[in-house]
């Protein structure tokens, strides 16, 4: 809900904006931190509520994501030929509010007290257990549990904003997911490459005017939507691993570029961004089931969080790359050679925690229910998670 009212407001005053250097602030910073902060919570929130079938969950919940990409290209350039920029950022900020109404729909779980006759495990340094016993549990539970309670607040008073911070940092201890942030900077500065471009090589090429330009953007989305579900389903599958379709998905994106600057007619153009849209979905309900399989999911917000970091990084970097390779050429060629090859590059980035780092799954189930004792341990398959996951407990209770 803060996360809606900050981009409620970044788009308010961007419809003020007199100078580019304005929006820098307002629809840049503003905007992109509220929709930030509203989108690790409602991915986190999908997590907590699913201990099966959570894959299939974050594809129908993201799916939402190609969704609007099939309906506000047009419902943008609507509002802007009828009201002007300025009255459709307006409208925009309308939109945006009604995530704070969403806001209200996503409550936490409640946590459920055990019951006396249930064996309790206490996470504290001194390793100290409780047993199931029939007589005097109660008594003996309540008096450890505030003692231990006790120490876990005084230590949280030491722990000021910036310490927190710096524990978090020690999730990347894990080579897999440091090559997984690494892989999503090249991933999305290619992703962006296309979009930003996209518009601008159909009418340079003479393959259609706006309109039809606009409406690939469209057909991304829905081919998007459709690859996102069909995404969740199949990796739900006991027997098909995330990771490797991740993986693979990023050569496919390889490839299709490359096809895509061979394309001479708007057809060919339409075919390859709708395998784009479809492929590029692995971008999306793939993300929070890597993280999981590499953090365990008691550091998904952590994780996504940093990930979005490098994620932001790569479209920061990557449309004004092919931009200045535009302007040296004079031909679009490049650009699609440069998304490929990021592609290709992201591929064998990630390539490595597949052959190499991450250590699968024994059991053939990444997200089966735990019971109440596994605190710790709750879905890490990961090596390198075993070393940091108590390191952060501490930030996680907060």
């Amino acid at each position: 809900m803060a996360g809606s009212l900050i981009g409620t407001l970044g788009f308010c005053l961007s419809s003020l904006a007199t100078n580019i250097e304005y929006l820098f602030a307002t629809f840049s910073l503003m905007i992109g931190c509220g929709l930030g902060i509203t989108f690790i919570p409602a991915v986190d929130i999908v997590n907590e509520y699913f201990d099966i079938k959570k894959t299939i969950a974050f594809g129908l919940s993201l799916s939402g994501v190609g969704c609007g990409m099939l309906v506000y290209p047009s419902i943008n350039n609507f509002l802007i030929s009828q009201l002007g920029w300025r009255y459709a950022l307006v409208a925009n900020s309308g939109f945006m509010l009604s995530m704070f109404v969403c806001g209200f729909l996503m409550k936490p779980l409640k946590e459920e007290s055990l019951s006396p006759l249930q064996e309790i495990q206490a996470v504290s340094e001194e390793g100290l257990t409780f047993v199931d016993q029939q007589s005097d549990l109660n008594s003996e539970s309540s008096c450890c549990t505030e003692e231990l309670n006790l120490r876990t607040r005084t230590h949280n008073d030491h722990l000021n904003v910036f310490s927190k911070i710096y524990q978090s940092t020690k999730i990347f201890k894990s080579v897999p997911f440091t090559l997984f942030c690494i892989n999503n900077v090249l991933f999305f500065a290619s992703m962006t490459i296309l979009w930003v471009h996209l518009n601008g090589y159909i009418i340079k090429s003479g393959l259609g005017n706006s309109t039809q330009a606009g409406l690939i953007y469209s057909i991304i989305g829905m081919s998007n939507v459709f690859g996102r579900i069909f995404l969740g389903i199949f990796c739900d599958l006991k027997r098909v691993n995330p990771i490797v379709v991740y993986t693979i998905g990023n050569f496919f994106l390889a490839l299709n570029e490359l096809y895509a600057s061979f394309a001479q007619t708007y057809s060919a153009v339409i075919l390859s961004n709708v395998i784009f849209g479809f492929i590029s979905a692995v971008g999306g309900p793939l993300l929070p089931s890597i993280i999981i399989e590499f953090l365990g999911e008691e550091n998904l917000a952590i994780g996504y969080g940093f990930l979005l970091i490098f994620e932001g990084l790569g479209s920061f970097v990557g449309p004004p790359l092919a931009g200045m390779l535009y302007n040296l050429t004079e031909s679009y060629d490049c650009t699609f050679y440069l998304a490929a090859s990021l592609f290709l590059i992201a591929g064998a980035v990630m390539s490595l925690p597949v052959l190499k780092f991450h250590k699968p799954n024994k059991n053939g189930s990444n997200y089966a229910p735990t019971s109440d004792i596994e605190v710790y341990s709750r879905s890490t398959s990961s090596i390198e998670t075993q070393t940091f996951v108590e390191d952060l407990t501490d930030i996680n209770e907060d």
